[in-house]
């Protein structure tokens, strides 16, 4: 079902069938989807698993995410008695605010079911949804376009790809004089499902030429397999039709376009008003966005296909063969135990056995029921003990930074050099803090404001360490959440790039290398300034400490070598 929050991206449908008898037709599209996706997350730093055994697990029905979570892959899987395969998967993403606009999730659900052996249906429905809530601008909406999954599946040589029956390419169909009647039989054919999109050719008075006003590959690009799209370039077609097309009222001519809806009835005199008709005129008012209105009343407000095959529909078959499964083995057993007992009750038995299998169904359809209202109260009592323990995880933390609190209250004489500060950090805190050599000498060139260089260690020890100690995700955006410093995870891509620069990272701690990427920092970037300051460090899993490798200046990485 469709979230009302939700916008209608792209809506299609089309067959694909395999040119070879030894062809997995269902893995052929999954290894599409693999290659899809990874491409282009790829693009946007966004590892996606590769392996082949997460995606054949994921082809018989499996869930996984990508390195950060922000690509889902859930799918369902069933096969039918008959042997053939039915599959649907939903893929969601996650897009972060883009120039303070509001973030973005876009939801693919894919429908796979096999009409016979080595060919089948392939749906598709893509929306995406701004965060509720969000009080802010919202990013435009995307520009027109077809899934590269598609563009995949029509370039594959492999495959035949058809629409109601009719072969189907990413390009517009070229009608010459003569091919009028093979036209119309595709306009009149009462099997067609999808509209036929017809671009007449017109004068341009202007240039004395004779064009179309629409251009027919930029429609087929934005409408895919949503409908046929033809056109055609010389005035002899239009005559053509002029003599040929009956009822002439459902012709086209001068540069007009015309939708041809499903099922024509010629023997309907009112059915002209229902294939609409754009003429010259209208499509001048409308100018560029009747691109765009083709593309909402064709491949978003999809009203032909009478249903797409998505996720949920996948599983309730599914569960249907299951339970008619359960009902059939049910059944065989007590007609063997019941026939068993007395043959010449056997039309006596057998109701007695219908009856009963068919109660025992009904009990079963009811169980799911229960069953689902018992999840759900599980995962609210779920919720609620999660809340619970964020609850308590806070009253510790707070608890923690009052006695912190409490043991910077007693100091007699606060430390004003760096060494102090660092010292008494030490001293109070030896369990969650520690310095390397390197770390240690470091302070000595540290000409950091003492009360920002205390503020560091101290949030250092009451945010950062606690974050670490929770195994907390994305520690560096919690730290930024809780905390007015901020933390790098780590350099740029380039700055890795450079050997020589990477190795300023590189530190030992009790004998053992480790590397001090990470670092706290300061909003101010003069280095100059007393309120510089960047405090590079390892959270050591091994000690479970913060190892300071380096405090006060500002390590070389890609941008400020290049800048000194």
């Amino acid at each position: 079902m469709l979230d009302l929050n939700s916008n209608l991206f792209y809506k299609a449908k089309l067959q694909i069938q395999t040119q070879k008898d030894d062809q997995d037709l269902l893995w052929n599209l999954v290894l599409k989807i693999r290659a899809w996706m990874t491409d282009k997350w790829k693009r946007n730093d966004e590892p996606i698993p590769e392996d082949y055994p997460t995606w054949s697990r994921w082809k018989t029905g499996s869930h996984f995410s990508s390195l950060n979570d922000v690509v889902h892959f859930k799918s369902v899987y069933h096969r039918s008695a008959e042997e053939l395969e039915f599959w649907s998967c939903k893929i969601i993403e996650y897009w972060p605010s883009q120039n303070g606009c509001a973030p973005r999730e876009w939801t693919t659900e894919i429908g796979y079911q096999e009409e016979q052996k080595n060919q089948a249906s392939v749906s598709i429905v893509i929306t995406y949804t701004d965060r509720p809530g969000f009080i802010g601008p919202c990013e435009p909406a995307p520009d027109a376009s077809i899934p590269n999954l598609f563009r995949r599946l029509l370039n594959d040589p492999s495959l035949i790809c058809t629409v109601d029956g009719h072969s189907f390419e990413l390009k517009p169909i070229h009608l010459v004089p003569g091919k009028f009647p093979e036209f119309w039989d595709v306009v009149c054919d009462p099997a067609r499902e999808v509209p036929v999109v017809y671009i007449s050719p017109g004068l341009d008075e202007e240039e004395g030429l004779v064009v179309n006003f629409l251009d027919p590959s930029r429609l087929t690009q934005i409408l895919g397999p949503n409908a046929l799209v033809y056109y055609a370039t010389e005035l002899d077609f239009s005559r053509e039709m002029t003599q040929l097309c009956n009822p002439p009222d459902l012709g086209c001519y001068s540069g007009a376009v015309r939708v041809y809806a499903p099922h024509l009835d010629v023997n309907n005199p009112e059915e002209s008003y229902r294939h609409r008709l754009l003429t010259t005129w209208k499509m001048d008012q409308f100018g560029e966005d009747v691109y765009q209105i083709l593309r909402r009343a064709l491949a978003q407000d999809v009203h032909f296909y009478d249903k797409m095959f998505r996720i949920e529909d996948c599983k309730r078959l599914k569960d249907r063969a299951d339970a008619e499964r359960r009902k059939q083995e049910y059944r065989e057993k007590l007609e063997e135990e019941l026939l068993t007992e007395a043959v010449e009750q056997e039309d006596a038995h057998k109701k007695k056995i219908e009856a009963l299998v068919e109660e025992n169904f009904q009990l079963e359809l009811n169980l799911d029921t229960y069953e689902e209202e018992l999840r759900e109260l599980k995962g609210k009592l779920h919720s609620a003990e999660a809340e619970a323990d964020a609850y308590r995880e806070a009253a510790r933390v707070s608890r923690e930074r009052e006695e912190a609190l409490d043991r910077v209250r007693k100091v007699e004489k606060y430390p004003e050099t760096a060494e102090e500060i660092a010292s008494y950090f030490l001293s109070h805190f030896p369990e969650r803090i520690d310095f390397t050599e390197r770390g240690w000498a470091s302070l000595s060139d540290c000409h950091t404001n003492p009360e920002v260089l205390w503020d560091a260690f101290y949030q250092m020890v009451t945010t950062l360490y606690p974050l670490y100690q929770q195994d907390v995700a994305q520690v560096d955006r919690e730290f930024a959440a809780r905390s007015k410093l901020r933390m790098a995870r780590g350099e740029g891509r380039m700055t890795r790039r450079d050997n020589k620069l990477l190795r300023q990272y590189d530190d030992t701690y009790h004998g053992k290398p480790i590397s001090i990427e990470p670092h706290i920092k300061t909003s101010e970037t003069k280095e100059s300034s007393p309120r510089f300051l960047r405090v590079y460090f390892c959270y050591d899993e091994e000690s479970r400490k913060i190892v300071i490798g380096s405090c006060g200046k500002h390590l070389d990485n890609y941008t400020s070598q290049k800048i000194k």
